[in-house]
């Protein structure tokens, strides 16, 4: 017997307990882990099952499509001549000019290196051609886009984006009242976040991850525990 069962198509949180191999051995894929007879997920999502009972956490992640005008993280994977090369998780490098940032002229142009972060606009897109990315806002001006310093990255379902990206995102101001930090959200399923150190950076990005099939109230109940015991390890 396999109390696993009882949690098919419900919502399942990394590092939940969810089921108990009894008998016989159970066959595991995606988003779940064996820990001597206890079943845990590794990411949140909805417990599925396919033929020949394999069981599976499903959740929104898939390869990024380009859109005009999306907001990404990119990792400066090259330098070209006139251009950086940036892997933001498509079928393909992007392509950021040199002139594609504030103030940049030949003379001048932005200094990065490879392995660096980027926030930047998808600002063009083409079968027939590598998508192409900006550092300014369609006023020409540098905004929020440009090199993220330290912090840390996490990938994540276009879904929680999609959250965090909401005025009313509740995850992301329950943390504001507790905590001053910095983010910047990818629609190429990329978030980054900066905070006063590395343990409450850290601690900022694991409660976006677990949050995503939370309700409201068991947000805000895990940013209170998760505040207070960083408090009292201070």
């Amino acid at each position: 017997m396999m109390a696993l069962n009882q949690k098919l198509n419900c919502v399942v949180t990394p590092g939940e307990a969810i089921g108990e191999v009894t008998e016989g051995t159970v066959k595991l894929a995606n988003g779940l882990m064996q820990n001597q007879s206890t079943i845990y997920a590794t990411k949140a999502g909805i417990l599925r099952i396919k033929s020949p009972d394999i069981y599976f956490v499903e959740n929104s992640q898939r390869r990024y499509v380009p859109s005009l005008d999306d907001m990404v993280i990119g990792i400066v994977i090259d330098k070209r001549v006139d251009s950086f090369l940036v892997d933001v998780g498509c079928h393909q490098p992007a392509s950021l000019p040199y002139n594609n940032f504030e103030g940049a002229t030949k003379k001048n142009r932005p200094l990065y290196e490879v392995g660096d972060l980027v926030y930047a606009r998808v600002c063009v897109t083409s079968r027939d051609m590598e998508p192409e990315l900006s550092c300014l806002t369609l006023q020409g001006k540098a905004d929020t886009f440009g090199k993220l310093n330290g912090g840390y990255m996490f990938k994540c379902s276009t879904g929680l984006v999609r959250d965090c990206l909401s005025r009313n995102s509740i995850i992301l101001n329950a943390l504001g009242k507790k905590i001053p930090f910095e983010v910047a959200i990818g629609m190429n399923g990329r978030i980054w976040t900066n905070a006063a150190d590395s343990k409450t950076t850290i601690l900022i990005a694991n409660a976006i991850q677990n949050s995503e099939h939370l309700n409201e109230k068991q947000i805000l109940s895990m940013v209170h525990k998760m505040t207070n015991l960083q408090a009292h390890q201070t």
